[in-house]
């Protein structure tokens, strides 16, 4: 599983804090525990991969030391600034360096957060406990903190809190500062909820970032981490739901990136897989079939292996000598591009389109050379509205986006930077949708009307953060072609990036021709 969550990690390209967080988790976990890498070359850029996420977090830290959702924005976003700061603290007791202004301005806003009676909501108070879980790791005492959370859970009924996260990061705070009684009584709700899964939720949500998964994943960190009895007591069933979270796609950049963490955290030392071998049918010359042939090799207590395009079948053989183990659980993991564009259009609770007409609307299908393209892109949630939607709208071949210069004073959307390179978006921003309000996009034309929460604009892509309403809105922006020739155009899509079981998709419709301009 650890394998699979990885690999996902590693190739995850939107960059949003708490996903550039998140997506630094694998080499975190490297660069402390080594074995767990997954390849040799993982292994060696381990502490550069930390180094990059710590740099990435100092662009986004404002002067009150809390952190933006895209950008250093003068109002944080609290969950992801403490789930920064906890990055932070696990790089820190682990001897790698991390800049002292950088923490000790997020200590400071910790506290603040800590003490901000103004977040009485269930999810506020989880944030501030959680900020005082991170206080009581550094060794303050927060005896007054924790009293001051709790009495605000008191004026909520007691099953809206007593079994959630909030309750956990309590539970570990006691612990920490010795109450062990209040610690049990605390942790015994949350732990209760943890071993009585058994399969994946059927009322399964996503809000405030948590969702199910999530919760499992932090709850098990914190069991195991401060509550050794409980964890020795985890039943076998609790592995099958947690299985079955991830085999039914359910897992986010959050959630992947805690499971690591609560997976990493596990004991026991390495048992080789003795017994078992990979083995891969390729095929033969005309007329003799095909052969299984082994491939990979043991690492540590996995064995793991790439098998060939050419692969026919993948098969485990167990050997058999008494030490073959009688459950194995294995991952299969692939990333690249489609060999064929996509055929079906999907609509699972998005819709989306898109078309590409010029300046007075009339659809395009061949275009001259410098001329420009006017792309309009539709978004409507079917039932609900949908959060933290990504707009993935890959450029044609030979196409260029033009950004406006001064921008339009029609363009203003809730946007922070329309950011031409990685550091860009990490850095140059003036708000978010925890920051003052809109702000000037660089490349929405005149009458777009979807409520934007950030853009990253890349080098063969237009990446668009967006909320789906009910109500159909429109994004538009232009392209100009730079090359001749004719161009296959990309299908347009997107995905709620925390509730990925929301996605839309439109096919390919063909080809954009460029040819040469009238003389």
């Amino acid at each position: 599983m650890m394998g699979g969550l990885q690999s996902y990690l590693d190739h995850y390209t939107h960059l949003c804090t708490e996903q550039v967080v998140s997506a630094a988790t694998p080499a975190l976990i490297v660069a402390v525990r080594p074995e767990f890498a997954r390849s040799t070359e993982a292994r060696a850029k381990a502490q550069e991969g930390v180094r990059r996420a710590i740099a990435a977090l100092r662009n986004r830290q404002n002067e009150e030391g809390g952190f933006g959702l895209w950008t250093a924005t003068p109002g944080a976003d609290p969950f992801v600034s403490v789930y920064a700061m906890n990055y932070l603290l696990e790089a820190r007791q682990s001897g790698l360096a991390v800049p002292n202004d950088l923490w000790e301005r997020g200590l400071g806003y910790l506290e603040k957060l800590a003490g901000d009676e103004s977040l009485d909501t269930l999810s506020g108070l989880r944030n501030r406990a959680f900020a005082i879980y991170l206080l009581t790791r550094t060794g303050q005492v927060t005896t007054n903190y924790l009293a001051a959370v709790q009495s605000r859970l008191g004026s909520l009924p007691a099953t809206a809190w007593r079994a959630d996260l909030v309750a956990v990061y309590l539970a570990a705070s006691h612990h920490l500062l010795k109450d062990e009684d209040t610690a049990q009584r605390l942790i015994e709700a949350p732990y209760r909820k943890l071993v009585s899964a058994r399969a994946m939720d059927s009322d399964w949500t996503y809000a405030d970032y948590l969702d199910p998964l999530i919760e499992k994943a932090q709850t098990l960190q914190m069991v195991e981490r401060y509550f050794p009895g409980r964890a020795a007591r985890i039943p076998p069933g609790l592995w099958q739901a947690i299985q079955a979270e991830v085999n039914g796609q359910r897992y986010n950049s959050l959630s992947a990136a805690l499971l690591l963490d609560a997976l990493a955290d596990l004991t026991g030392g390495p048992v080789p897989p003795t017994g078992l071998r990979l083995e891969e049918r390729l095929p033969l010359p005309a007329g003799q079939g095909a052969s299984w042939q082994p491939f990979g090799s043991a690492q540590g207590s996995l064995l793991r292996g790439a098998w060939s395009a050419a692969a026919r079948e993948l098969r485990i053989v167990s050997g058999r000598d008494s030490g073959t183990p009688a459950q194995i659980w294995y991952a299969l993991s692939q990333t690249g591009y489609d060999r064929s564009l996509p055929r079906q259009k999907i609509g699972q609770g998005l819709e989306i389109l898109r078309q590409y007409t010029d300046a007075t609307g009339k659809p395009l299908r061949q275009v001259a050379l410098g001329q420009d393209v006017f792309v309009h892109i539709r978004l409507r949630a079917q039932k609900e509205p949908v959060d933290n939607v990504a707009i993935v709208d890959i450029l044609p071949g030979g196409f260029t986006a033009v950004t406006q210069s001064p921008v339009s004073p029609d363009a203003a959307t809730h946007v922070d930077a329309a950011a031409g390179s990685e550091e860009d978006s990490q850095g140059d921003g003036e708000g978010s949708a925890a920051g003052p309000g809109p702000v000037r996009d660089r490349l929405a034309l005149s009458g777009s009307t979807l409520e934007v929460d950030h853009l990253d604009l890349r080098e063969d892509r237009v990446l668009i953060y967006a909320r789906a309403g009910t109500e159909a809105r429109e994004y538009v922006y232009r392209i100009r072609a730079s090359n001749q020739g004719t161009f296959q155009l990309a299908p347009v899509y997107a995905e709620s990036l925390y509730d990925r079981s929301k996605k839309a998709l439109v096919p390919s419709p063909g080809n954009l021709v460029v040819v040469a301009p009238a003389n």
